[in-house]
C-alpha cells in the first residue's frame, strides 16, 4: 500500500473521533445496550467467539484489532477473565475523548492493524476484528498480520457490513468493500479487487464464511 493511500485514510480521522464523542457523551446514542455491555467488566465473551476457545489450555489470550476507544467484547470466558488486548491506530486520539470517570476499563493500544506483528508474538487464541478493516488504508495487509500474531491452529475472525464504502457513499474511512462471492471473501476499493483465498494461501484456511451475497461478511479463518 501506497503512502499517499495511509495519507487518504487519515483524512477520515476527524469524522471518527466526532462519532465515539457523541457515543460517549451520550452513553452509546442509539446504542444505550451496546455501551452498557462495553463498560461492564463481568460480560461473557459472545457465544459465536467462544466457541473457538474450548481447545484452549488456560486462559485464553484474545486480540480485538480496531476495537476503537472500548471493545465490544465480553472480557469473561467461563467465569474468568479472559486475557484481552485491544488495539486500534487511533489510540491516542481515543485518550483524548470525554471518558466518565472509571471508563474505559481496558485501554486501547495504538498499533495500527498493518503492523500488528511488530508490537505482538504469535500466541493470540483468536484474533477479532469488526466492522474495522473496512475502515483499514491496507486491509489485505492488517489480515496477514492477524495471522501472523495468532498460534498456530489459531483463529481469525472477521465480521464486517457488506459494500459499507458504496453505502456511505465513500466518506471518511469508508474506502473499502467487502462482499462473498463464490465461497470466497473479495475485497475492493475503487481501484483495486483482491480474493481472500488467494491471500491467505499457504497461511491459514477458510472454515466459516457467509453465504454468497450476503449483507454480513463474517469469515473465520484457522491459521495452519
Amino acid at each position: 500500500m501506497m503512502m499517499t493511500d495511509k495519507i487518504k485514510w487519515l483524512s477520515g480521522v476527524n469524522h471518527e473521533i466526532l462519532f465515539w464523542t457523541r457515543y460517549l457523551q451520550t452513553k452509546g446514542a442509539e446504542w444505550p445496550e451496546d455501551y452498557a455491555f462495553r463498560i461492564n467488566p463481568h460480560t461473557e465473551l459472545q457465544p459465536y467467539l467462544a466457541v473457538f476457545l474450548e481447545e484452549c489450555i488456560g486462559r485464553p489470550k484474545i486480540l480485538d484489532v480496531g476495537a476503537g476507544p472500548m471493545s465490544s467484547l465480553g472480557k469473561c470466558y467461563k467465569g474468568y477473565e479472559i486475557e484481552l488486548i485491544a488495539t486500534d491506530a487511533l489510540a491516542d486520539h481515543y485518550d483524548t475523548l470525554p471518558f466518565p470517570d472509571g471508563l474505559p476499563i481496558l485501554r486501547t493500544i495504538k498499533c495500527d492493524s498493518e503492523c500488528l506483528s511488530e508490537k505482538f508474538f504469535s500466541v493470540f487464541d483468536l484474533a477479532h476484528a469488526r466492522n474495522t478493516l473496512d475502515h483499514s488504508y491496507d486491509p489485505n495487509r492488517a489480515i496477514l498480520e492477524m495471522i501472523k500474531v495468532c498460534r498456530p491452529g489459531g483463529y481469525i475472525l472477521t465480521d464486517h457490513s457488506a459494500n459499507e464504502a458504496i453505502k456511505e457513499n465513500w466518506e471518511g474511512f469508508h474506502q473499502w468493500n467487502f462482499s462473498v462471492e463464490n465461497r470466497d471473501v473479495i475485497i475492493s476499493n475503487k481501484q483495486q479487487s483482491f480474493s481472500l483465498t488467494e491471500t491467505i494461501q499457504g497461511l491459514a484456511d477458510i472454515i466459516e464464511i457467509s453465504p454468497d451475497g450476503s449483507g454480513w461478511v463474517r469469515c473465520v479463518l484457522r491459521k495452519i
